[in-house]
């Protein structure tokens, strides 16, 4: 048995001290390449919007309304905000007639432009390849604010391509249709029953959520926590009366509980940004305004202040949002390629150029578990697209790699 066992182990010992030289004359490592990259330093929350508003309802329920202002649009106070009509079929005439004066108007532009415009087609095909690709970038983001505006100038600049390539000579059969049915739904709308004036100066808005008073917008600075999770009954009302209201500052405030540790990474004053997913609005320059805190280990009432006012924005009250506190630009490299020199007490990574591994110096500005951003400027060791070995033994610079 011996005798057995003896020439095995033998084969095992130089299998094991073969794979050992063949580590170290033929050493393998494992390379990414360093990308240029943004992350932000966030905090997760749970927002309730404030504003200076004010309902806006009619007299009775006979008729039907038809808002004359747009939402978010600036109404001056006495203006007519909607009007009252009789039946349905008036309002379907407006907005028909609406629809026939937009496209009326565009069509009226192309073809002018058939006759003053020296554009050729090659400016056309590469204006339309970059807002189907803007299109794109924004259905893969989840930015969903111009959409529309996006997708209608795709629509205008083929016309546009029919027009100059001469696949069509115009669109006067088109606007003279048009014309015509604009005459015919003309003379089925009605005067108006009751003109609805707004109250104030401010921005309309055709919606009301019964929370418009829930908390006093001149003492906002005052909320405490408590405040915030106190569960008022939304101010009732008959949703048959509703016009919408008026928001008369353009200043608002998102209000949000915090914990003793997220709040120190606050101060009043502080410039950030937050992002609403859920309405799609990215990031909305913000000013933290007030922190109540009863003592730094107890949760606290942020309040930030906005003044700009994005579209998606008017009719959101309770949401998820996200403090964007700070962002952080520069070369990005995998957590496990970052190495320490111990006699200069600064981080840097191998980069293999060609066969042979150089070490270069990074300064760290943001490290997380899984990744690093280090500093880019012109004296940076560092290069974008360099390679950094992320996995490897016996590393050292100059090192050859056979």
């Amino acid at each position: 048995m011996k005798k057995l066992l003896t020439p095995i182990i033998a084969i095992l010992l130089i299998f094991y001290v073969s794979y050992q030289v063949y580590r170290v004359i033929f050493p393998k490592i494992k390379t990414e390449m360093a990308i240029y990259d943004t992350v932000k330093n966030s905090i997760h929350a749970d927002g309730q919007i404030i504003r200076k508003e004010v309902p806006i309802f009619r007299d009775f329920e006979h008729g039907v309304v038809a808002c004359t202002a747009e939402d978010g649009e600036r109404a001056a106070k006495g203006e007519i905000i909607a009007k009252i009509y009789e039946s349905i079929d008036n309002i379907l005439a407006i907005n028909r007639i609406r629809a026939i004066q937009t496209e009326v108007e565009k069509l009226s532009q192309l073809n002018l432009a058939n006759k003053l415009t020296t554009i050729g087609p090659d400016v056309l095909s590469k204006q339309t390849n970059d807002e189907i690709r803007s299109l794109i970038s924004m259905l893969n983001n989840g930015n969903c604010t111009k959409i529309t505006e996006n997708i209608e100038k795709i629509f205008y600049l083929l016309n546009e391509r029919q027009i100059i390539t001469n696949q069509v000579e115009s669109f006067d059969a088109r606007l003279q249709d048009l014309l015509d049915e604009e005459e015919k739904w003309s003379a089925l709308c009605k005067n108006s029953i009751q003109d609805i004036r707004s109250p104030l100066t401010g921005s309309f808005v055709n919606y009301v959520d019964g929370d418009e008073n829930r908390f006093n917008y001149e003492s906002v600075l005052e909320l405490t926590p408590e405040d915030l999770r106190s569960r008022t009954d939304k101010e009732s009302f008959n949703e048959n009366l509703v016009i919408g209201k008026i928001i008369s500052e353009s200043r608002w405030y998102i209000a949000f509980i915090l914990n003793g540790p997220d709040v120190l990474r606050l101060r009043k004053d502080m410039e950030i940004t937050i992002s609403i997913p859920s309405a799609c609005v990215e990031e909305i320059p913000a000013k933290v305004v007030c922190i109540n805190q009863k003592d730094k280990a107890s949760e606290a009432v942020v309040i930030c202040m906005c003044d700009q006012t994005p579209g998606e924005t008017f009719k959101i009250r309770n949401e998820k949002i996200l403090l964007n506190i700070e962002n952080f630009s520069g070369i990005k490299i995998p957590k496990s390629s970052l190495h320490k020199e111990m006699k200069k007490a600064t981080y840097g990574v191998f980069v293999l150029q060609g066969n042979k591994l150089v070490f270069k110096e990074v300064n760290p500005i943001y490290v997380n578990e899984n990744y690093v951003i280090c500093e880019q400027n012109p004296d940076s060791n560092l290069k974008l697209y360099d390679q950094v070995v992320v996995e490897g033994t016996d590393l050292y610079d100059g090192k050859i790699i056979r």
